[in-house]
């Protein structure tokens, strides 16, 4: 009688592993949109992809929080490492400051050819 409950409760293991809320395209689906987002990121507005980014995040994290194989949850996890990782580099890309102008020359009078000032501007 032990080893028929031994079988039963692995049996019931294995149904409860196996239960998934994902269809059978969903992770191959999130794949592509990831790899498409990593894509476009050099010809797409920032904003745009920041935004999509987000939303696919999000999407991906509430998977994540629902029913799916042990296999399924791995595959969300790499999904939602891509997209985290897109939306760090939107986020960076976003608050990147422009480059700051060349510096001036300091005003110390006016530097005309043949003055003092020209001269000490070409001697270094």
């Amino acid at each position: 009688m032990q080893a028929e409950a031994e079988i039963f409760d692995t049996l019931e293991l294995t149904r409860m592993a196996e239960v998934s809320d994902i269809g059978a395209g969903t992770i191959e689906a999130l794949n592509e949109t990831a790899d498409l987002l990593c894509r476009a990121y050099p010809s797409t507005p920032v904003a745009t992809l920041r935004d999509r980014t987000k939303r696919r995040l999000q999407h991906v994290i509430r998977l994540v929080g629902g029913r799916s194989t042990l296999d399924q949850h791995r595959e969300l996890l790499v999904v939602a490492a891509w997209l985290d990782s897109s939306d760090a580099s939107t986020t960076t890309s976003a608050s990147a400051k422009k480059p700051k102008p060349p510096a001036r020359p300091p005003a110390s009078g006016p530097s005309r050819p043949g003055t003092a000032n020209s001269w000490a501007g070409h001697s270094r």
